[in-house]
């Protein structure tokens, strides 16, 4: 009885957490920009994961992704994540992004990665169009330039309006980063695919071995047709007299 209400009580928690992911993912104020993931490009993957351990990687974690060889190389081991530190800014732990790659969208995940600007109001000094009063610092702020929110930005942030303008619109650029936009969309793009690489290493793999999968059923349908025919040759046809 106790192992049936636990299920039921974690189905119903489930089904409270995705509707308000739902809920959220409409209430968004700006359009999700085309990420152009690809999380079959290991190149990309791998220039992602190295950034990801270098500069995510002292805060987040990605304890399910251990022991993957391509995670091992960039550097993404369990030995580098703080998963013994105990105290953090503002009393919050970063969570676990091993998963993000299925809880959120790759658009989402990108377009998050753009939507940072400056806010004097928040502890780290920024916020975030797509997660509102983030306590996130913003990483991206010397690679991508510093930007803030335009009079027609704060309007719509008010209002809550159905218009969902794209996060450039209504963000200024007022300092330049070490990057060209070009490189840090490139940057966002590679970071994206290995956060779906993470959340689902095995893709490439399965997705090869299903061809042959496909193809063994294709070939057992022919034979398996064949040998019906084979076996029903010789089986006399029932004639009504």
């Amino acid at each position: 009885m106790k192992n049936i209400m636990k299920r039921l009580t974690l189905s119903a928690v489930t089904l409270l957490c995705l509707g308000s992911l739902t809920a959220f993912a409409s209430s968004a104020v700006i359009r999700l920009e085309n990420a152009h993931a690809n999380s079959n490009d290991q190149a990309s993957v791998m220039r992602g994961a190295k950034f990801f351990a270098v500069n995510c990687m002292s805060c987040h974690t990605m304890r399910y992704l251990a022991h993957n060889k391509l995670a091992e190389e960039a550097g993404v081991v369990l030995d580098k994540m703080p998963l013994e530190q105990k105290e953090w800014w503002l009393g919050a732990v970063p969570p676990d992004l091993t998963l993000l790659g299925r809880t959120r969208s790759a658009n989402w995940i990108y377009t998050y990665f753009h939507s940072f600007y400056k806010d004097p109001d928040r502890p780290s000094g920024y916020n975030n169009l797509l997660v509102e009063d983030i306590n996130m610092p913003n990483i991206f702020a010397g690679l991508q330039g510093e930007q803030t929110l335009t009079r027609r930005g704060f309007e719509l942030l008010e209002d809550h309006g159905t218009e969902k303008p794209h996060y450039y619109s209504i963000l200024k650029l007022e300092k330049s980063g070490s990057m060209s936009a070009e490189e840090f969309n490139n940057t966002a793009t590679d970071l994206v695919n290995f956060f779906l690489y993470a959340a689902d290493p095995n893709k490439l793999h399965r997705e090869h071995l299903g061809v042959f999968v496909i193809l063994f059923l294709f070939v057992l349908f022919i034979l398996a047709f064949l040998l019906k025919r084979a076996y029903w040759k010789d089986v006399p046809k029932n004639k009504a007299d």
